[in-house]
């Protein structure tokens, strides 16, 4: 929208126009797409699924399955074995978690993602390999909850960092979204299985399985992660 006013001269020549630009026209000049934008906005906020954020979600998912053997049947382990202090196992893992969470921020955002899960991904396996050398002993069994808590501090927002970079700023809440879901279906659907196998073939096969699902999580990351996570240097 443009006003033109006629403005006296003083000189005796004739008035020239002059074109005043009102806020109406900056804003149509600014954003000649504004009606594109609202809609385009509008459709984005009803699609829940954000398939860039799966390059974090994937590995996670794959992840998950450890995760849900330690917080559902760790304690239950240590119970059958007869150790009267199994539950120390949640309390040692969880401290550990928030001293690693604690402290990274020193390496989250400088080490190269894939590094970083090679370290969470090496912890699970070490536990792992504890728990199943727990019947030896309940020091064993116990300190198994030291690197339960790192792989869990480590991993969790080491892949939420991958899949909500790997996302432009305006699908940060899908990203977070799908990530948390495909963590819960990881814990979820595992846990449930892992109750079958303990059944079935005992803990110490459940175990083994756990480790399968770790080798297969960094597999996966060295697959999905976006090349800049990949590169072991900068």
């Amino acid at each position: 929208m443009e006003t033109r006013l006629e403005l006296d001269s003083k000189d005796g020549q004739a008035p020239s126009p002059t074109t005043v630009t009102t806020s109406e026209t900056i804003n149509s000049e600014k954003y000649p797409e504004g009606d594109q934008v609202s809609k385009r906005t509008l459709r984005d906020s009803f699609n829940i699924f954000e398939p860039r954020a799966l390059p974090g979600a994937i590995p996670q998912m794959i992840m998950c399955p450890t995760f849900g053997f330690g917080v559902f049947f760790a304690g239950l382990y240590g119970t059958t074995l007869g150790y009267t202090h199994a539950g120390l196992f949640y309390t040692i893992s969880a401290v550990s978690m928030i001293i690693i969470r604690m402290i990274s921020k020193h390496f989250m955002d400088t080490v190269p993602a894939i590094k970083t899960m090679t370290g969470a991904v090496a912890c699970g396996i070490l536990c792992c390999l504890m728990l199943l050398a727990a019947p030896y002993g309940e020091p064993v069994f116990l300190a198994s909850g030291i690197f339960y808590g790192l792989a869990t501090g480590i991993s969790l927002p080491l892949n939420q960092s991958v899949a909500v970079k790997n996302t432009p700023p305006e699908r940060w809440g899908a990203a977070n979204a799908l990530f948390l879901l495909a963590n819960d279906i990881g814990i979820g659907f595992a846990s449930v299985i892992w109750g079958v196998i303990n059944d079935s073939f005992g803990f110490q096969t459940s175990i083994v399985c756990v480790i399968v699902c770790l080798i297969a999580s960094y597999a996966s990351a060295w697959i999905v992660y976006p090349a800049r996570d990949k590169r072991w240097r900068h």
